[in-house]
């Protein structure tokens, strides 16, 4: 009778699992980046300030990860400061929008998530850093061109500018992006 009984609870937990799988075949695909980053896919030549200073980057925008990820990517011009980016963008099954931000400053400032919301011409994340909370706003402007700023406020402190860049399409010619993934 112990083995029978043995046998019966094997069976519950294996229709159990069976259950389960089925649950995550049919569950549908997870959600993707918002459609606004298909008009900041390809390469861009960035201008603007950082903390006041003039800075020349160039980026790269593409889908990444099976299309369930936006891959922004910044480096410095040759001309300018070295620099390099990798923002991943993503869309929860909820609508919220995602971000990872991984530049060359390291993990201690990566490790903090950015979270918001996406229109059909601006996504806005905010980024609890332990500082103060820094919000990054990416906009499409009228005339086509993207426009990333991003404000800062540190604890008592009024809110201010951090970086305004202004994104202009251009060719990647001989531009080295870090990463190359797959869309």
């Amino acid at each position: 009778m112990a083995a029978t009984e043995k046998g019966g609870a094997m069976v519950k937990r294996l229709r159990g699992l069976a259950a389960a799988c089925a649950a995550l075949l049919t569950a549908g695909p997870a959600a993707s980046a918002p459609k606004i980053f298909d008009a900041l896919a390809g390469c861009w030549t960035v201008t603007g300030v950082v903390r006041g200073k003039p800075i020349e980057n160039l980026a790269r925008g593409q889908w990444a990860i099976d299309g369930k990820y936006f891959l922004l990517q910044l480096v410095g011009a040759p001309s300018g400061k070295p620099y390099a980016a990798a923002l991943f963008f993503g869309q929860k099954a909820d609508g919220g929008v995602v971000v990872h931000w991984l530049d060359i400053f390291g993990a201690d400032e990566s490790q903090y998530l950015g979270r918001g919301q996406a229109t059909a011409t601006t996504v806005v994340t905010d980024f609890p850093y332990p500082d103060g909370p820094t919000r990054n706003e990416i906009s499409l402007e009228p005339d086509g061109r993207w426009r990333m700023l991003v404000t800062e406020t540190p604890a008592g402190k009024p809110k201010a500018v951090f970086s305004d860049y202004q994104f202009t399409h251009a060719t990647c010619g001989a531009a080295r992006f870090p990463l190359s993934v797959g869309g």
